[in-house]
């Protein structure tokens, strides 16, 4: 029951993802709001606050493990060591990238030129605040709370944010696989540092 109910809970959160920004726009297009870093921030916002209140215990749980678990030092260690991480496979995705397909590295990725239109307020806010609160608990979270075995969980989290990145992407593009790599392999290693680190989304 407790599994089934979890799955309905995540199935409702990805729904709510994927069409609160134009429900949202609808209703301050009512009252005369057509500003876009304006009307997107209002939907992030409302569903960060959401998403956050759902996973209120489960947070307070996670930061006060947090705390009693990992000591300061502890606390560096880790949080360092995955940033090396994410950093060196970053690097060898480019350097792979330039070796195998030089042309791809002037191709930008679509989330990258998107992100650069918008205001810089907003853009902090984004992908600073937004992607670190409310799409860790929807991806990593929402997913963990339905699907046990680790290595079923590190699969699906990561393919599932990868495709939800590239959702409304041109596919005719040649060097289209190289973006979602970029995006397919940190998201696994994400996935990986989460459950590493006893499902705690804190860390």
């Amino acid at each position: 029951k407790e599994k089934g109910l979890n799955l309905i809970k995540t199935l409702c959160l990805f729904a709510v993802y994927l069409f609160y920004t134009p429900i949202i726009s609808q209703i301050l297009n009512v009252f005369g709001l057509t500003d876009e870093n304006i009307i997107m921030f209002v939907a992030d916002l409302l569903f960060l606050i959401s998403i956050v209140i759902l996973y209120k215990k489960s947070l307070r749980d996670n930061w006060y493990s947090f705390r009693k678990d990992y000591s300061w030092k502890k606390k560096i260690g880790v949080i360092t060591k995955w940033i090396a991480i994410f950093f060196i496979c970053n690097m060898a995705m480019g350097l792979l990238t330039e070796l195998l397909f030089p042309s791809a590295a002037n191709e930008v990725v679509e989330n990258t030129s998107v992100l650069s239109g918008l205001k810089l307020g907003y853009t902090v806010f984004k992908t600073i605040i937004f992607a670190t609160i409310a799409e860790e608990l929807l991806f990593k979270k929402s997913i963990r709370d339905v699907i046990e075995n680790k290595w079923l969980f590190i699969l699906v989290s990561g393919i599932v944010y990868t495709a939800m990145n590239f959702m409304y992407s041109d596919f005719s593009n040649p060097y289209i696989f190289v973006d979602v790599l970029v995006y397919l392999i940190p998201a696994f290693i994400f996935s990986y540092a989460y459950v590493k680190n006893n499902d705690n989304i804190i860390v």
